[in-house]
């Protein structure tokens, strides 16, 4: 049997293989051929239902997977401290202040988008502030650079992936500083088409994390556990949706 899938939202240059011997050591533990994938189209992917795992953003699972997927649980990160397998996402400014735009790595991005428009809304100068012009750049690392050259004045950017690149490429993080957080979110969802697999994912996953030989991997990807979650565990992120697009999202965009 042929384990299909994905694990893509940290796949991230400098760890991508920390994520292929996760991903072994999870495919290990269902007798299955640990395929991998790394799609180019993401959304396409994981609405085809051509996969036994993936983990994909709680934006698309609750705004455009609902009905799809079932969600198998957690990562549980050492980025946040506050609520298990929950994380804010850090908001991002040039050590020098600057009024040009901010930088949003897509609008169906929770950490992105609805995490920079709630620190928007919260900072914002009167009801009536204008939007701010937005540029996008189709990813995190693309947002962290943006920033940090001063052609963005503002991002906000995944806990994890801000932790990862902190690593990886320190010479970027250090033109930046982090002015606030987002609100408190669920980390990324581990999801399957397949309800029927649901019980065996779990006990998988958690076995591959207990596996010493995953230790340093975990630690590269800033994971600290596995946490069994369901698709009601994230039902507020719709609310957060709505008021981001309210604010920030211009018609037409």
């Amino acid at each position: 049997m042929k384990m299909m899938g994905a694990l893509s939202m940290y796949d991230l240059p400098g760890v991508e293989a920390d994520v292929d011997i996760l991903w072994r050591a999870i495919a290990e533990r269902i007798d299955a051929e640990p395929v991998r994938q790394r799609p180019d189209d993401l959304h396409h992917y994981w609405a085809s239902g051509a996969y036994l795992l993936s983990q994909t953003c709680g934006f698309p699972l609750v705004d455009e997977l609902d009905g799809l997927v079932d969600v198998v649980g957690v990562f549980a990160t050492d980025v946040s401290s506050e609520r298990p397998g929950h994380y804010r996402s850090v908001i991002i400014a040039p050590l020098e202040d600057n009024r040009g735009p901010v930088a949003m790595n897509s609008w169906d991005s929770l950490s992105g988008f609805v995490s920079l428009a709630w620190y928007l809304q919260r900072h914002a100068e009167g009801s009536n502030s204008p939007r701010p012009e937005v540029i996008l750049t189709g990813g995190h690392r693309h947002s962290l650079a943006a920033v940090a050259s001063g052609a963005a004045s503002l991002a906000s950017i995944d806990a994890v992936t801000f932790d990862i690149l902190s690593r990886t490429e320190p010479d970027h993080v250090a033109k930046v500083r982090c002015v606030g957080v987002g609100p408190l979110v669920p980390c990324l969802p581990l999801v399957t088409p397949d309800r029927s697999a649901i019980v065996r994912l779990r006990r998988s996953i958690a076995d591959a994390l207990d596996d010493s030989g995953t230790a340093m991997a975990q630690r590269n990807l800033s994971i600290t556990g596995f946490l069994s979650l369901d698709r009601s565990d994230f039902s507020g992120i719709s609310d957060l949706i709505a008021s981001a697009r309210n604010f920030l999202q211009s018609e037409g965009s």
